[in-house]
């Protein structure tokens, strides 16, 4: 089954509920950031950009990833969840309801992506060469 970066996480065992959100631009990046004894804990609920539910798992105590539905089923909850998120920080991040309510998905998640990725891409690119010269792939 397709992933469709970017990937959206909840941090929070609540499929209902808003914990922090942040978005990581591929499933490499987001196995990279997400800890496994988090994932093992259930401290996470991910999504693809489209709504499909990702199945969090770990293998060897790395963080695997993979897509739950055949086709996006949870559309209705990535809005909720990214609406909750974006009405916390409201005005800080020049954010109004009616846009929220108006919004397609795909502009909830483009704006999801600009408030809350994490920034360490550069960090992950020394970690992820690091790992390709243990592995001898340099």
């Amino acid at each position: 089954m397709t992933v469709s970066p970017p990937i959206i996480v909840n941090e929070t065992s609540d499929p209902h509920r808003a914990g922090d959100v942040f978005v990581l631009n591929s499933v490499e990046e987001a196995v990279g950031y997400l800890e496994a004894i988090d994932v093992e804990n259930n401290e996470y609920i991910a999504y693809d950009s489209e709504g499909r539910l990702l199945r969090l798992g770990t293998r060897d105590r790395y963080v695997t990833i993979e897509a739950a539905d055949a086709v996006p089923e949870h559309q209705a909850q990535l809005r909720s969840i990214l609406t909750q998120a974006f009405l916390r920080v409201g005005d800080r991040a020049a954010i109004t309801q009616d846009w929220v309510e108006s919004a397609t998905l795909s502009e909830l998640v483009e704006r999801a992506r600009a408030l809350w990725h994490p920034e360490f891409s550069s960090l992950w690119e020394i970690v992820k060469e690091g790992w390709e010269w243990l592995l001898g792939r340099r």
